[in-house]
């Protein structure tokens, strides 16, 4: 569950006569460049146009590719599917795909934002193997598509995520075999979610997903109760908010789309709840007494009905308003290993500004 330390880059796609295609390039790009444990952290899944000047393709990361093995690798599965139609960029997350079928399960709204082929793209990023945020400046308008999956806020004593090593086939009282170790992460009582997921080279699988109630773990199976729905397939997942998938564009800075309410029911298409971002208002902080801009995380949570928590992003931050410009360069603490881009074009909560980072320049 470890998360990577983020990669920034940027560039500039001059005007032409394919933009957007080449915007597409150039982000993929990154995304396939970054590593988890010597590997590409992010693969094209599945291609469903590639014809210049139209694109639609599916994105994927496991995340920490460190855990298990095989095709069971990972603690999560961020499927994202950009594309293009009518002059806008289109951005969508799922939490299972087939390749096979070319379908996914458990989708955001598909959400877009409006840019040219002809006008030049001036753009900003960072890329980890659970978070992609990209900032791009286009007739004089900036603008953001950001997805992926916010930190796991639980304790390391409840927040193991293992995939099952074989398929279940029984409901009630269920052993569950595990692909890895997590009785240090799992305690006896407390709640999880089971989560189909699609076999490599299979059709998509039944939309199942619940919240059960641990009864005992070992070193390689964990013993649930509540179980209602089967089969749940190999690589499935148990454990707690494995996939809590969010996609969000231009043009609202804090109105995030996610895939499935926190008990992991599924929301279904078009019917996902806002999310709102969470900090302390203030309004002397800009800047402070001491030259000094205050600056927080990301907290995305349930806005309906619950306000529940889903964690927080690792590469974007909100600061304090005042005479930032864009593009301006931010250092927290003085170190300058911890840069942040600011962008209060991009707006955000009264009073604040989104920067993304760290690494910027």
């Amino acid at each position: 569950m470890a998360r990577g330390t983020g990669a920034y880059s940027s560039g500039l796609i001059n005007g032409g006569t394919q933009n957007r295609y080449d915007f597409f390039q150039a982000i993929i790009t990154v995304m396939k460049a970054y590593q988890s444990n010597g590997e590409n952290a992010w693969e094209e899944l599945d291609v469903l146009v590639d014809a210049v000047p139209l694109y639609d393709v599916v994105l994927h990361s496991v995340g920490d590719r460190s855990l298990g093995s095989g095709v069971n690798k990972g603690d999560t599965d961020i499927f994202v599917r950009l594309h293009v139609a009518s002059n806008q960029i289109y951005a969508r997350a799922y939490q299972d795909w087939s390749a096979t079928s070319s379908t996914g399960n458990r989708a955001t709204t598909d959400r877009s934002v409006a840019t040219t082929d002809v006008d030049d793209i001036e753009y900003w990023m960072v890329v980890n193997e659970y978070e992609v945020m990209v900032v791009f400046l286009q007739n004089a308008g900036y603008k953001f598509i950001h997805f992926g999956k916010p930190s796991n806020p639980y304790t390391d004593r409840m927040n193991g995520i293992a995939r099952m090593s074989v398929a279940t086939s029984t409901t009630g009282t269920v052993i569950v075999s595990l692909d890895r170790d997590i009785t240090a992460n799992v305690q006896v009582g407390q709640k999880i979610w089971l989560l189909n997921l699609t076999e490599d080279g299979q059709v998509l699988s039944t939309d199942d997903t619940e919240l059960v109630t641990v009864t005992a773990v070992t070193s390689n199976s964990i013993t649930v109760s509540g179980v209602t729905h089967q089969p749940y397939a190999i690589g499935s997942f148990v454990g707690l908010d494995s996939i809590a998938t969010h996609c969000y564009l231009s043009p609202t800075f804090g109105i995030l789309d996610t895939v499935n309410n926190p008990d992991g029911n599924a929301l279904g298409s078009g019917t996902n709840k806002s999310m709102a971002t969470v900090v302390s208002y203030e309004n002397e902080f800009d800047p402070g007494w001491d030259g000094m801009y205050l600056g927080f995380r990301v907290y995305p949570v349930m806005s309906s009905p619950n306000y529940d928590f889903r964690g927080y992003w690792d590469h974007v931050r909100v600061f304090s308003r005042a005479s930032q410009m864009d593009e301006d360069i931010y250092r927290v603490d003085f170190n300058d290993s911890d840069r942040w881009k600011f962008f209060p074009s991009l707006g955000a909560i009264t009073s604040y500004c989104v920067a993304i980072g760290p690494g910027a320049s």
